[in-house]
């Protein structure tokens, strides 16, 4: 008797624990995104992870705070970078404002052999007018029928136009030098300004783009709870209990023409989940975040799904 009793008591424990055991309920989804042109593509043979929410939800607010010293050092860089640009951009405006002074300025006017040369420049082009006149006669009287007289006079009057192209050579050297330093100085800042440009640039989109899904996801490889395939409808099926806090995660890409895109999901398990489908779209997708689980937002879409890149 006594052993029966022993018995019926530890079947009944067993029992009440299997009977404590929650009960699984099925939840069912589908992953799609829709395109710029309206068009449905089913994200089929995709793995779907169910994942306890605790460890997720460390995992991100410790890689936020990771991310955030990273963006506040991309901040700076986008600040320094904005001063060098703003103080090359002011060297160069001086630069060029300083060379136009001195072209209206005429500085070379003032040097000696500027003088010198101008005015062997203006008595020999006088000369040349006049050796150019006597051409002109010779050949009216048809003197170019003598050789000797004709032939001289020609080639005085070349002689004259080299001796002019010379000084006039000289005269443009003095006006160069006399800016020279102005134009090189002008060059050198000119340079810098393309420099600080390009750097300012670089360091605006390094922020503009930071951080992107992948810094987020870097180092992230959960235990699943469980792991289903969606069908090739995209659709899926999920049985779990709604007593315990779990995340969805998702990864997918397609290709086409060549190109890869990836997109990702990561969401609250519905805490009741035969209450209504869950559907993975470019709605809630990882950029949009519905639940919070990024807390500095995703800037980045290129590896995920967004209507800028899907065609």
């Amino acid at each position: 008797m006594k052993g029966s009793l022993t018995l019926t008591f530890v079947a009944s424990i067993i029992f009440g624990i299997a009977g404590c055991k929650p009960k699984e309920a099925s939840l069912s989804g589908q992953i799609f995104v829709v395109t710029r042109n309206a068009e449905n593509i089913k994200m089929g043979d995709i793995e779907v992870s169910l994942l306890e929410k605790e460890p997720v939800v460390n995992f991100f607010e410790k890689r936020s705070l990771e991310l955030n010293k990273v963006l506040e050092i991309k901040q700076t860089a986008v600040t320094n970078a904005e001063r060098s640009f703003e103080f090359a951009s002011q060297n160069l405006k001086n630069d060029r404002e300083s060379l136009n002074s001195l072209n209206k300025a005429e500085v070379y006017r003032t040097n000696a052999i500027y003088v010198e040369l101008n005015q062997k420049w203006e008595s020999l082009f006088k000369s040349y007018l006049i050796q150019s006149n006597k051409v002109q006669e010779l050949y009216a009287l048809q003197s170019f029928q003598v050789d000797d007289v004709f032939s001289a006079a020609v080639k005085k009057k070349q002689e004259i136009a080299l001796e002019l192209d010379s000084i006039s050579a000289e005269v443009e050297k003095i006006k160069i030098d006399a800016t020279k330093a102005a134009v090189q100085k002008l060059a050198a800042s000119t340079h810098e300004y393309s420099d600080a440009k390009l750097i300012l640039d670089a360091a605006s989109r390094d922020l503009e783009s930071y951080p992107d899904i992948t810094d987020y996801l870097r180092g992230f490889s959960p235990v699943a709870y469980k792991k289903v395939r969606s069908d090739a409808d995209g659709k899926f099926l999920l049985k779990y209990s709604g007593d315990k806090a779990f995340t969805i995660f998702v990864k997918a890409k397609r290709t086409f023409f060549g190109k890869t895109e990836q997109y990702f999901w990561l969401v609250n398990a519905p805490a009741s989940p035969e209450e209504s489908p869950l559907i993975l779209s470019n709605n809630n997708d990882v950029n949009n975040d519905p639940d919070g689980y990024f807390k500095i937002k995703i800037k980045s879409v290129a590896l995920s799904a967004s209507e800028e890149n899907l065609q």
